[in-house]
This record gives structure tokens, C-alpha cells and sequence, in this order.
């Protein structure tokens, strides 16, 4: 288990194909999985978390400027899928991300999902063409 190290989150189930020894736990197992993958944590009850974990231990400094995480959301499920509000998301380091992740396993998700780091301006761009996206082109009355 030792070269599983970023699976640690992960449940195990050791079983016997020669025996049949636990097979009917993976059920158990795969059911647990699948409501973890459609929870629905709230945006206040995430931030409060949130807020704690990034007063102790902040981003590093990007370009000798400081990193604002400004707030957490989850945006879908199946898997959770979370976007992390920050002034400058690429100077998250995958270190910092881990921590964050690892946090939230501990605290809220215990199996996998998707973390997402989103500057305020892009997710306003993002939000914009998908909401324009999903109009439908206006209808043209036949001439003739």
C-alpha cells in the first residue's frame, strides 16, 4: 500500500476469489462510494471550513505577491466538484492544493473529487458564456 500513498482516502476491501471470503462487502463498499459522489456540502458550511484551514496554513506568495483564496463553492456532483475563488489560481502550488484537499477529506468528502482554482474575473467570463450559450437563436418567420 505503500506506492498508493495519494489513494490513501480510498477504501480497501481485501477478498478471497478462491474462498468467496468479503466478496458481498463491496457492495457495502460501492454503495457508501456512490452517495459519497452525490453529496451536496453548502457554500456556508464549506467557507466555515474553508476559512479555518487557509488561517492555519496560507498560499505561499506568487510573484512576491500574496495569494487571496477568497471562497469555496461546489458547482456539481458526481463527482463533488469544488471551485476555489482565489485572486491569482495559478500561483497555487499542488503542494497547497493537496493540503486543501486533504482537509476537506478529512473534514467533509471521504472519497475522491474534483478541486478547481477560479479568479473571480474568469469565473464572470465563464458564467457570462454559459448563460448566453443556452438561449436559442431567435426565430425568423418564413417570407414568401
Amino acid at each position: 500500500m505503500e506506492h498508493l500513498k495519494y489513494l490513501s482516502y480510498a477504501p480497501i476491501v481485501f477478498i478471497s476469489a478462491l474462498t468467496g471470503q468479503r466478496v458481498s462487502k463491496i457492495l457495502d463498499v460501492v454503495d457508501h462510494v456512490a452517495e459519497e459522489a452525490k453529496k451536496r456540502i453548502t457554500t456556508s458550511l464549506l467557507n466555515r471550513y474553508f476559512g479555518k484551514w487557509v488561517e492555519e496554513v496560507s498560499p505561499p506568495l506568487y510573484k512576491s505577491r500574496r495569494v487571496k483564496l477568497n471562497y469555496i463553492t461546489q458547482v456539481s456532483t458526481g463527482p463533488p466538484t469544488f471551485v476555489i475563488s482565489a485572486n491569482f489560481p495559478l500561483g497555487i502550488h499542488f503542494s497547497y492544493e493537496r493540503y486543501l484537499m486533504n482537509r476537506m477529506r478529512e473534514a467533509l468528502v471521504s472519497t475522491g473529487f474534483r478541486s478547481v482554482f477560479n479568479s473571480e474575473r474568469r469565473a464572470r467570463i465563464d458564467r457570462v458564456k454559459n448563460d448566453t450559450a443556452d438561449v436559442p437563436p431567435p426565430k425568423h418567420k418564413a417570407t414568401g
